[in-house]
């Protein structure tokens, strides 16, 4: 049988484990060996009653249970003790039994019994006797155990225990004052107790010392932490909180302490994009960050009850241990509501100059402008129109109808509301409480039937100065402007102002297809107009042929013939277009277009739908613009960024990271997951007789390449020549735009090309001593790196470079000056610079961003103020540290400074107080941001604004110049044209009296009937051509024109000149419009002429002109004939200039007359159309719109 026991230390520590083994047989004649006492039995048995060992011999049968039942019984609860019972035999015996010592969970027994009457008979003969001694002995013994027993151990212990008891109590400093009373083990034992509590007092000592260091290394970096902008949160895997820096608190109030991720979640929600979708409790960040996920610049809408919608962008982390289980997960955030707003701001007016850059009506434009400063105000808005010394209606679609035309027509004068007054003073008019302004008086049951209590409005004033229109917001409480609403009403002006000027220079060559050729022939944009049902193009702009190099003829001939040009991955995407133009979509596409030369140009199509009055699209119209230039410098800007993400989360995996061989081999793994590199490696160079370039770490498509190839840095060598050797000797980054270049002596370009490899950069790693190893990018395309992009490249070269040497440090070092120096380093990879001055403005601390950012290192600026050096005006460093130390320890705000090179830097300085460990100021931490980007992207937004108004104004300037040239033109042909022309009319008159009185031959009056018959057509053409010229120019005199009678005058003056034929007339009776009454009898006149022309050759003409509703509930008037009629074939030649269905022998007629109707009507804000079949008359429809509210009693083309 085997035992086994544990062997301690003396610090209670297991250090062995001691084995015995028990030979039961030899029980029985260890027995027979020792005197026992007749009659006694003795037992050695298992838990369940099993004989292991007996004796004698026949007190049971070893391996089959005792036949003793009270030992059985003994046996139920197995324990020390003394029993008296009946054996087997029915003989009283007293019974002793234990468990043996050792055995697992007392599973021996010893019994020793014995014959009761055996027991009682020797003892009691002497105990009488034993007694008497016994007594007397045990007297003699106390009283010597007493004397020195107290003397030599009792008050030595409890001077021990006295001493133990402080010791305990935390009374470090307590000891035993050994005297000469301890001797032997009880001195051994006062010593020893000594020098425990020695040890413990210097251990608590060094314990102390260590605590307060790292106090204050955590205070610190609580600090800085507390002081990022961005948000921080971070929980365990169990929902509870790690971490919940003040940024994060501004967003997210906390009411308690121990808080839970669910009872946090209760107040609010998480929104996609799209505004509509809410992001279920485990797919929101911090959920998705606890399974692990890692997620960059992820932009989600917070949405929390009686609030705005925030925007937040985050970055996801998983938390793992240094055995890589996950532990919980952290959310950085940043709040980028207001960039948001401006971005979608900024886009949303470039949508609006867009609009009118491409002539929408001017109702339309400004109605755009009215609904984008609603979007972005708590108020409705209006716009009302300068017309004379009065305002019309422009564009109001958030008030009600019955308000806008009640003030339709306001007066331009002072005291007349706040636009009235506003247009009369040419500024900004407030008005925060109607009830209470006197230039609402006049107006106060109109607004409150509206519920209309504060009214601020500004004049639109163009820019020669005069008054346009009026912008004008209202609110349904008293509210007072604050300073973004003053921003969006200078935004409202000058977009409304740009609006108007286009739509008056429009106006003024409404109907000239000369103008619009001549600004499509000089802009790069192609401008085309097609028909959707066949493709044909009706118009396609001359900077087709500059743009696609091939000819606009071809593409008139075979109009499908541009999509040859589409890059083949491309051609779906464009040919898709056609199901959005069909349901009425506009559409805008990006695609490649490759020109003859093989040159690959990108283009942005925008194309909108032209829909007719039932609804199908007729015609699409639309540009193409050249978009080449900026999808390069997107594509820059794409490679910019991937290397700056690269450089971000090389720098997490720097902190992330404690193994140097995991820590190169994340890095290959960021440049091809996240920087798009097809393959990428990490080399070291050995100092060996070969100069070995030794791979050491790789991730991508490698193919076995850095195997098979053999790396040296040595310039004797071939292959020690290429860009990776030399990136090693020269310290420098290395590039090959084209690997197979032989330029680049890139040794093994066969083999890269085969892996798909085309250009590679080459990074040095670098110590403060030598060039260590290199950084091997390689990519599947040919790339020409940007500056900036190799800058940063080589940023995150020297982050890693910084990060081996910092894993190679740290692997010597204690584990506390481990996390030290790891918290250091966090402070030195950061992008941002962070310095902390003494309160005498000298620097003590100065971190690697700081570096980067000012170009002078820690040992040339720590202990040194820089303020001359740093600042152009050392009075701006007091000022933030004043301010500093004033505003309750805090201070942000942006700084001009200085870098080492004399370059101009622009930071956003976050400041705060460093206290010591008794909470006294000694000095200021400032963390600062270089913001250069950040403003020059913002003046470039700002410069691309004003380059859209610059464009809009020199496309207004060319519109006025064409007009001139129209007018030029009309002149030459009212003057030029007819002098000539009414000399041959004049001569050819004299000519023919001659003949007359000569009598001349027949062929001869022949012929001069013919001349003076050209010529009477030359003037009627030459006529028609000045009308058409003036309906286009002449001003619009507003007013009621009762259509029927001049309908009826104008039919009554054609019989008159044919009384012979029969005509049937039926006019409706009380036809009235508004219009120009001379315009609108021009119209008649051309319509009902050509009605009672083209049913001449019927024996009974039928001319009628009546009213219609169209399907919009729109008045339709219509002219109706049962004359020859026409082919709708030839429908879309109908109304343009010297268009002609039928000979003149057939029919007279110049060919102008419908060209002119289709103007007029076209100015009236209407459209005209027909229907007929041939011998089976026509009908020709027209509409005419509203007065436009731009347009006053004399509106000028």
């Amino acid at each position: 049988m085997g035992f086994a026991a544990p062997v301690y230390d003396a610090a209670s520590l297991p250090i062995a484990v001691v084995f015995a083994a028990l030979d039961l047989q030899a029980f029985v004649p260890g027995l027979e060996r020792v005197a026992v006492t007749e009659g006694t039995s003795v037992l050695l048995t298992d838990r369940k009653g099993t004989l292991l060992a007996a004796y004698p011999q026949d007190a049971g049968v070893v391996g089959e249970p005792t036949p003793d039942a009270a030992v059985r019984a003994l046996l139920q609860a197995p324990r020390m003790g003394i029993e008296e019972a009946v054996d087997a035999g029915g003989q009283q015996r007293v019974y002793a039994f234990a468990p043996v010592g050792g055995a697992a969970q007392d599973a021996l027994f010893v019994i020793v019994s014995r014959p009761r009457a055996l027991i009682s008979a020797g003892p009691a003969r002497v105990l009488a006797l034993e007694l008497a001694v016994l007594m007397a002995v045990a007297l003699f013994g106390m009283a010597c155990a007493w004397v020195m027993g107290r003397r030599l151990i009792v008050n030595p212990a409890k001077a021990m225990l006295r001493e133990a008891d402080e010791l305990a109590s935390g009374n470090l400093s307590a000891r035993v004052e050994i005297g000469p009373l301890y001797q032997g083990e009880l001195g051994h034992l006062a010593r020893t107790f000594n020098r425990m509590a020695e040890s413990l007092q210097l251990r608590r000592d060094e314990l102390d010392d260590s605590l307060a260091r790292i106090g204050k290394e955590h205070g610190l970096l609580d600090l800085i932490i507390n002081s990022m902008s961005e948000g921080v949160l971070a929980i365990d895997v169990q929902g509870r909180f790690l971490l919940f820096n003040a940024a994060a608190k501004k967003i997210f109030p906390v009411d308690r302490n121990g808080m839970t991720l669910a009872e946090w979640r209760r107040d609010h929600e998480v929104v996609l994009l799209d505004g509509k979708t809410v992001c279920a409790p485990q797919n929101r960040p911090l959920s998705r960050a606890i399974r692990g996920e890692s997620v960059d610049n992820w932009d989600v809408l917070l949405r929390r009850p009686g609030t705005r919608d925030r925007v937040l962008r985050n970055n996801l982390r998983p938390l793992l241990d240094e055995a890589g289980h996950l532990v919980g997960g952290m959310v950085v955030f940043s709040d980028i509501t207001e960039r948001k707003f401006m971005e979608d701001f900024v886009q949303a007016q470039e949508q609006v100059l867009e609009l009118i850059a491409y002539g929408v009506p001017l109702a339309q434009a400004l109605e755009a402008i009215v609904r984008l400063i609603e979007s972005r105000s708590e108020g409705v808005c209006s716009i009302l129109l300068c017309e004379g010394n009065h305002l019309r209606h422009g564009a109001a679609p958030g008030l009600p109808d019955d308000y806008n035309r009640q003030i339709d027509g306001l007066e331009i004068a002072e005291g007349v509301g706040a636009c009235g007054t506003a247009a009369f003073r040419r500024q900004q008019v407030v008005v925060s409480d109607v009830t209470s302004d006197p230039l609402m008086h006049n107006y106060l049951d109109l607004l409150h039937e509206f519920g209309l209590r504060a009214c601020w409005s500004t004049p639109v004033v163009s820019t020669s100065g005069e008054v346009l229109a009026t912008f004008a917001i209202y609110h349904r409480k008293v509210y007072q402007p604050q300073a973004q609403d003053h921003a969006l009403m200078e935004t409202a002006a000058r977009l409304a102002r740009i609006a108007i000027e286009r739509a008056h220079a429009e106006q003024a060559l409404l109907g000239s297809e000369a103008r619009f050729r001549e600004l499509a022939e000089n802009v790069e944009d192609v401008f085309y107009n097609r028909d959707f049902a066949s493709g044909r193009f009706f118009y396609l702009s001359p900077a087709y042929e500059k743009l696609w190099q091939r000819s606009v003829g071809s593409l008139y001939a075979e109009p499908e013939s541009y999509r040859e040009a589409i890059h083949p991955d491309d051609q779906a995407a464009e040919a898709q277009t056609k199901y959005q133009q069909a349901q009425g979509g506009v559409t805008d596409l990006e695609y490649r277009i490759i020109r003859p030369g093989g040159e690959v140009r990108w283009v942005r199509d925008h194309s909108y739908p032209v829909i007719n009055a039932v609804g199908v699209v007729e015609r699409i119209v639309g540009t193409v613009r050249d978009i080449t230039e900026r999808k390069r410098a997107d594509r820059e800007l794409a490679r910019t960024n991937r290397a700056l993400q690269m450089l971000s989360r090389c720098n997490e995996a720097l902190t992330r990271v404690d193994d140097e061989a995991e820590l190169l081999l994340q890095v290959c793994r960021l440049a091809v997951d996240v920087g798009g590199y097809r393959m990428a490696w990490v080399g070291y160079a050995l100092e060996d007789e070969a100069f070995t370039l030794l791979p050491m770490a790789h991730a991508g498509h490698e193919a076995g390449y850095l195997s098979t190839i053999k790396l040296t840095w040595d310039d004797g060598q071939p292959t020690g020549r290429g860009p990776a050797g030399q990136t090693i000797r020269s310290g420098q980054a290395c590039v090959s735009e084209d690997i197979t270049h032989g330029a680049n002596q890139f040794y093994w370009s066969e083999l890269a090309t085969q892996r798909g490899y085309r250009s590679a950069v080459f990074l040095p790693l670098r110590d403060a001593a030598r060039t260590f190893g290199v950084l091997g990018l390689y990519s599947g395309s040919l790339e020409k790196l940007a500056s900036d992009e190799i800058k940063l490249l080589q940023d995150m070269a020297d982050n890693l470079a910084f990060g081996i040497g910092s894993l190679r440090s740290q692997a010597s070092a204690r584990q506390a000056a481990v996390q030290v120096r790891e918290q250091a380093s966090l402070l030195d990879r950061a992008q941002d610079a962070i310095m902390v001055r003494n309160l005498d403005r000298t620097l003590r601390f100065w971190n690697k961003g700081a570096e980067r950012l000012y170009g002078w290192t820690a040992g040339e600026v720590l202990g040194k103020t820089m303020a001359t050096r740093m600042y152009r005006n050392p009075q701006v460093l007091i000022d933030a540290m004043n301010q500093t130390l004033d505003k309750d320890g805090d201070w942000n705000g942006e700084l001009e400074q200085v870098a080492r090179d004399g370059s101009a830097i622009s930071v956003e300085a976050r400041w705060t107080v460093v206290r010591d460990e008794k909470g006294r100021v000694n000095g200021v931490l400032g963390i600062n941001t270089d913001i250069r980007e950040r403003k020059r992207a913002r003046e470039q937004i700002m410069q691309l604004n004003a380059s859209l108004e610059e464009r809009v104004q020199q496309r207004t300037e060319q519109l006025e110049f064409a007009n001139k040239q129209l007018e030029a033109f009309s002149y030459s042909v009212s003057h030029d044209l007819r002098t000539p022309l009414s000399a041959i009319d004049g001569f050819s008159n004299l000519l023919a009296r001659e003949l007359e009185i000569a009598a001349p031959g027949e062929r001869g009056k022949h012929y001069l009937t013919r001349i003076r018959a050209g010529v009477m057509q030359m003037g009627e053409l030459i006529d028609a051509l000045l009308s058409l010229a003036q309906v286009s120019r002449a001003s619009l005199q507003w007013d009621t024109v009762d259509l029927s009678a001049m309908a009826q005058r104008i039919l009554d003056g054609y019989r008159e000149a044919e009384p012979d034929r029969v005509v049937l007339l039926d006019i409706e009776p009380d036809l009235v419009a508004h219009g120009d009454a001379r315009l609108l009898q021009q119209v008649l006149d051309n319509l009902l002429g050509n009605a009672w022309k083209f049913s001449s050759q019927k024996p009974q003409g039928l001319i009628s002109f009546r009213r219609d509703v169209g399907p919009e509930g729109e008045v339709v008037y219509a002219v109706q004939d049962n004359g020859a009629g026409f082919d709708m074939a030839y429908s879309e030649k109908l109304f343009g200039a010297f268009e002609r269905l039928h000979t003149v022998s057939e029919f007279a007629g110049t060919g102008i007359g419908l060209a002119t109707v289709h103007r007029i009507v076209t100015r009236h804000g209407g459209r005209v159309w027909a229907l007929s079949a041939p011998g089976h008359g026509a009908t020709f429809y027209f509409t005419l719109g509203s007065a436009p509210s731009s347009e006053g009693a004399e509106e000028k083309a």
